[in-house]
């Protein structure tokens, strides 16, 4: 019973990460479309 507690310990974490991983790509999607448009705005 105990392993299983400690196995759903570590996928929520596993989970964590990846929640921050997909974030951190939004944001930087995000950011890369921003200065994309501002680069066609210049021309």
């Amino acid at each position: 019973m105990r392993n299983i507690i400690i196995i759903l310990n570590e996928s929520e974490k596993a989970l964590d990460n990846y929640n921050s991983l997909l974030l951190a790509v939004l944001i930087i999607l995000m950011i890369g479309k921003a200065i994309d448009n501002n680069l066609n705005n210049k021309k």
